[in-house]
């Protein structure tokens, strides 16, 4: 049966040989009664998965709240990546590619908020995630 008509135009990508296997997996896990999904399926859920963490990963703050919501998303994502809290070096670096005018004035005294309101806890050098921000989990 042919795909109903699209806007969608065809790329050309070279991929590492074991995404075949990973997108035949996911093609698998996808597929419904009366849609058995192809590989390309699978390419295009990843693709699309993708988008989204990228945009959300990258989002630029740009308010104070923001900041704050970033910086424990940011250390979060590095516990769950790394298993540990973030060195506050790696935290200052992070700091100093954002845009938002301001952020040498106003990180400090952000980082000192998120340890107060329990969101995070300081550890020698590092930050990790507070009570506070688990029980939001």
């Amino acid at each position: 049966m042919p795909r109903p008509p699209s806007d969608a135009v065809q790329v050309a990508l070279r991929v590492p040989g074991g995404w075949l296997g990973e997108a035949d997996k996911l093609a698998k896990l996808i597929s419904r009664p009366g849609f058995e999904a192809s590989r390309t399926d699978a390419f295009r859920a990843a693709i699309a998965r993708g988008f989204a963490e990228l945009f959300r990963e990258l989002k630029q703050p740009t308010t104070e709240e923001e900041l704050a919501a970033a910086i424990v998303d940011r250390v979060a994502r590095f516990d769950e990546k790394m298993g540990g809290a973030m060195p506050s070096d790696g935290l200052l670096q992070w700091a100093d590619t954002l845009s938002m005018p301001g952020v040498p004035f106003i990180l400090q005294p952000t980082l000192a908020k998120l340890v107060k309101d329990g969101r995070l806890v300081r550890k020698d050098r590092a930050y990790a995630i507070g009570k506070a921000h688990k029980g939001n989990k």
